[in-house]
């Protein structure tokens, strides 16, 4: 899925696998040289990778569960995990980001829409506006209020 969609997220890992593999050899060759037993750099780089995949893959299911037990029709989050706005399982998933590294955050229009801009001014002040650019739109068609479940 990632090949087909996001072909430089492919070639960003290939990058990566390279660099590490090329590290290890470094590293091998050290802990040979003090007399240090093998560890492979690559091998616990990707076990890391793997684990914080999985540790953002659980929290947003959990936080869509813990919306679906409130009846709510979704959430806002912020800071640790990538901008998105996303639907999980029927519930809305909006993740603000964190503005100081990905310069993004969530605004509510009048309407009721959520939209996720990023940042595109620079750090030097300008005395014209800065330019915020969409990065997702809620569709509209999720506007509508879930009633709670008769128990």
């Amino acid at each position: 899925m990632v090949v087909r969609n996001a072909r430089f997220i492919a070639h960003l890992g290939d990058w990566a696998y390279d660099a590490a593999i090329a590290l290890n050899v470094w590293i091998a060759r050290f802990r040979r040289l003090v007399g240090l037993p093998y560890w492979s750099f690559s091998a616990w780089a990707k076990l890391q990778v793997k684990r914080a995949v999985n540790f953002i893959g659980e929290f947003q299911r959990v936080v869509a569960d813990e919306a679906r037990r409130h009846h709510v029709d979704g959430v806002v989050c912020g800071h640790i995990h990538h901008a998105v706005i996303e639907d999980i399982d029927g519930i809305t998933y909006i993740n603000t980001g964190d503005w100081v590294e990905s310069c993004t955050a969530v605004v509510e229009h009048f309407d009721g829409r959520m939209e996720l801009i990023r940042w595109q001014g620079s750090a030097v002040s300008r005395p014209s506006a800065p330019t915020l650019v969409p990065i997702a739109l809620l569709p509209q068609g999720r506007r509508e209020k879930r009633t709670p479940a008769a128990a």
